[in-house]
């Protein structure tokens, strides 16, 4: 599933215009998107929690020159799946 057809999920579910529906789900986003930025949770309830994780920096390998690399510390974002959404695809 993409952004458009999750616009157009939310317009034949509901009375919203095509118009509405993008607003709604780009405002969703941002919100999303902003919070995580902020380094909190957003809890989706019946889908999970998606978690801000950070990961230290550390020596990684060129797999084409056998070379080490340095990775830099950097945020991952990480969903912990609920229960309700490992049962239903799992079903």
């Amino acid at each position: 599933m993409n952004r458009d057809t999750l616009i157009e999920i939310v317009t034949t579910n509901t009375s919203a215009s095509v118009a509405q529906a993008t607003n709604a789900v780009t405002a969703m986003l941002a919100a999303i998107t902003s919070t995580l930025a902020e380094g909190q949770d957003v809890k989706l309830p019946g889908i999970g929690i998606l978690r801000v994780k950070p990961m230290a920096a550390r020596m990684a390998r060129n797999p084409k020159t056998g070379e080490k690399v340095a990775v830099p510390p950097s945020k991952k974002v990480r969903l912990v799946v609920a229960k309700a959404l490992k049962e239903a695809v799992n079903a």
